[in-house]
């Protein structure tokens, strides 16, 4: 079937196919930009491929997730979308032609589980997580992809015709064709397994591969290490119960899978630490949980039928602020008198040295004035509640705090031109750390990537006005606040 002519688009070249859709890059006109456009075959699944769209579109600001710039109908009836194209290889393509080095395994498992995660907060299963769905951007970052089989809620049953992909796909998928989040952990955990060893789990060297002979292994085999020899043991335990063939026995969420690998990799003292992202922003968060210490460890079958238990790094966020204990009024009681004033003789004192009334004076004074403040706070109820200091950001811990634990302030962005083609981004803030990392996007949300300096340079021609806002975050994953920084714009 020929491409569709598209209004404002013009194509250069087909780029591949999927299960329902074919992928061709366009030149876009205004503004002037390579994209990818997906073009859907079968008009009975035009419902599907617009639920693909919006749930892109209602993640399009995560910085690993796949943006979708538009979607629409051609004049001959074929629904499209138009999303970025990333021109770099995908990672089923890279696991094909190298072998990805373990610090870059762990962070792009981070990333990913950090895209998955966001999904599930506003109740989407992906379910088709695979290394091909897993697209690398101009910067280098990795970027979910592919929703089109992504269905709403915690739990759904694939319809029939639906593509799956068998060698990623946990257990219960391809018994039942029952998707739920733990399902996504699962093909989570298979993706950075592959990763890892350059193929599937239950892919065997020189044996049968096909789809049959792959269905019986998930089915009836656990998985085993990749035995990749530079791996560090708390990676191998953690995909391995990502894997676990009872859905109950795997990490509840894909972001206590990323606590986990960011965990191997401060473990083994990887440079470049990976942010786990938190969690979206409750109006009454859950109190935190302690996980049972069986959950701390995974049993893997080893070649004689043994098994051993092998614990697993853990990463655990920072305890929240413990509030002081305001006693009630009733037990408040009038300070006991200040000890009596000494005089000590000195050359610095010698003139009160003659007239210690003046010390018995003064003491006095600073007793009645403090049993007068203690009643007036009281009578006022000021010591319940400081005065206010005018409106804070949601997001902002007070920011004269000091300290170690001073919260980053909200960026100041600034644009300098370093060539006819390049603008360059800088950003000051208070309280910074030098383990701090920054969330960075266009302020017309084209792109978007995360930055370990204060710097980023964006291609952009001279004369185009482009404008960036940032937002900080701590090695926890703490942010700095709910909203990105004022837009600093250059051209």
């Amino acid at each position: 079937m020929r491409p569709p002519e598209l209004p404002g688009l013009r194509l250069v070249r087909f780029l591949g196919s999927g299960g329902f859709a074919e992928v061709y890059l366009y030149r876009q006109a205004e503004p002037k930009r390579d994209v990818a456009v997906k073009v859907l075959r079968d008009a009975s699944l035009a419902a599907r491929f617009a639920e693909e769209a919006d749930a892109m579109a209602e993640l399009g600001d995560h910085p690993n997730i796949a943006q979708v710039f538009f979607t629409g109908v051609s004049a001959d009836g074929r629904s499209f979308l138009v999303m970025p194209y990333y021109p770099r290889a995908n990672f089923a393509e890279r696991t094909r032609a190298e072998r990805i080095p373990v610090t870059e395994v762990i962070a792009v498992g981070v990333r990913i589980a950090n895209a998955v995660h966001a999904a599930h907060e506003v109740g989407i299963t992906h379910r088709d997580i695979k290394p091909a769905n897993v697209l690398v951007d101009r910067l280098g970052e990795p970027r979910l992809a592919d929703f089109g089989i992504a269905g709403r809620g915690g739990a759904s049953v694939d319809g029939v015709g639906v593509p799956m992909s068998i060698p990623w796909s946990p257990p219960e998928v391809l018994r039942d064709g029952v998707s739920t989040f733990q399902s996504d952990v699962y093909s989570l955990g298979a993706t950075v397994w592959h990763l890892l060893a350059g193929r599937s789990p239950f892919e065997v060297v020189d044996g049968d591969n096909d789809a049959d002979a792959l269905v019986h292994r998930i089915l009836h085999t656990p998985a085993r290490p990749s035995g990749r020899d530079d791996a560090p043991p708390g990676l191998e335990q953690a995909l391995l119960r990502a894997m676990e063939p009872d859905p109950a026995d795997r990490f509840a969420t894909a972001r206590e899978f990323a606590l986990a690998l960011r965990a191997v990799e401060q473990g083994a003292g990887f440079p470049g630490q990976t942010t786990v992202l938190p969690p979206r922003p409750r109006a009454k968060p859950a109190p935190v949980k302690p996980a049972p210490a069986e959950e701390a460890t995974v049993h893997p079958v080893e070649p004689n039928g043994s098994t051993k238990a092998l614990s697993i790094p853990t990463y655990v966020d920072p305890p929240p602020a413990v509030q002081p204990v305001i006693p009630p009024r009733s037990s408040w009681s009038t300070p006991p008198p200040p000890p009596p004033i000494h005089t000590v003789a000195s050359d610095t004192v010698n003139e009160e040295r003659g007239r210690p009334w003046v010390a018995i004076t003064l003491g006095a004074a600073a007793f009645l004035a403090a049993v007068t403040t203690g009643v007036v706070l009281l009578s006022t109820g000021a010591a319940e509640q400081p005065a206010p200091r005018g409106p804070v950001d949601p997001g902002v811990r007070d920011q004269d705090a000091g300290g170690i634990a001073a919260p980053p302030g909200k960026p100041v962005v600034t644009a300098t031109r370093i060539d006819p083609t390049t603008l360059r981004f800088t950003w000051t803030y208070s309280a910074p750390l030098g383990t701090d990392s920054f969330l960075w996007r266009t302020e017309d949300r084209s792109r978007t990537a995360t930055a370990t300096a204060p710097t980023v340079d964006i291609a952009a021609p001279a004369g185009t006005p482009v404008c960036l806002e940032v937002k900080v975050v701590r090695a926890d994953g703490s942010s700095a606040s709910a909203v990105f920084s004022p837009p600093g714009c250059g051209r």
